[in-house]
């Protein structure tokens, strides 16, 4: 079992382009998660590893716009 993310960007056409694949094996104590846990840690780990630096000020409520205080709340 293995956790899998791509990453995409629109091109010119507005067509999602994958720019760059990872993935890696679930430990053997990872297995033996539920398959929620499992899923819900797919979406963490993509996360993780497709955060940018300018994404930090997600972090920082007192400076956001209402829309983007909304879309932290997904982070």
């Amino acid at each position: 079992m293995a956790v899998g993310a791509v990453l995409l960007q629109k091109n010119m056409d507005g067509i999602l382009q994958p720019c760059a694949y990872t993935s890696r094996k679930f430990s053997s104590s990872e297995r033996n998660w539920a398959i929620r846990e499992k899923e819900a840690f797919a979406v963490h780990w993509a996360l993780v590893w497709t955060d940018h630096k300018n994404l930090e000020a997600l972090q920082n409520p007192c400076q956001l716009s209402p829309k983007q205080v909304r879309w932290a709340l997904f982070f």
